[in-house]
């Protein structure tokens, strides 16, 4: 199976994979709910964020596909620019959960390097497309782009288990953070410029 670069317009696409392969992350539901605001809240930030600022891959099949910032593009978006998704939100989520979740992205944004890298920000794979390998084809094409410009490459890994994974790519844990108080811990990952 082949992967591609995303395109700007793709944003539903890319949020339903993220949704649905984050289904069941225990930091994901904890600050934003079930697969509905999962996705809700991918497709948002891939349609203002990602895609306009960053870069991502899909595979071909549609089960698979990530999202990077390069560097100097920040990952934080202002809430009055959530307000078109926020209405998605509390009807999955309820406004309790969504008040609990608001620090979460000072809290990251405090542990991200200050050193130039470029930033995965999700990679996910749906139930159909798990054990192709698909995971390891889009990493690498993202780390291609970061290799290629001479940076190294930082993300938050949310399930110990995927640890393995990304170490098999060039990354280590540098530390934990707990994004808001009672949330799951992250595994915060760099590799350094290769």
């Amino acid at each position: 199976m082949n992967i591609r670069p995303l395109r700007r317009g793709e944003h539903k696409l890319i949020g339903a994979i993220i949704g649905e392969s984050f289904t069941g992350d225990p930091v994901n539901e904890f600050l934003l709910g079930p697969q509905p605001a999962i996705t809700a809240f991918n497709v948002y930030v891939a349609r203002e964020l990602y895609l306009k600022h960053g870069f991502g891959h899909v595979a071909e099949d549609h089960s698979a596909g990530t999202m990077w910032l390069p560097p100097g593009v920040s990952k934080h978006i202002a809430f009055h620019k959530m307000l078109p998704t926020l209405a998605a939100l509390l009807r999955h989520s309820g406004p309790r959960r969504l008040i609990r979740a608001l620090p979460a992205d000072d809290e990251f944004a405090r542990h991200r390097p200050k050193e130039p890298h470029f930033y995965l920000y999700a990679i996910g794979t749906t139930l159909a497309g798990r054990g192709k390998g698909m995971g390891g084809k889009l990493l690498k094409a993202g780390l291609e782009q970061a290799d290629k410009a001479g940076l190294p490459a930082y993300l938050e890994s949310s399930k110990e288990e995927n640890i393995g994974f990304y170490r098999n790519y060039g990354f280590e844990v540098t530390g934990t953070c707990h994004p808001v108080e009672g949330c799951p811990k992250e595994w915060l990952m760099w590799r350094p410029a290769q």
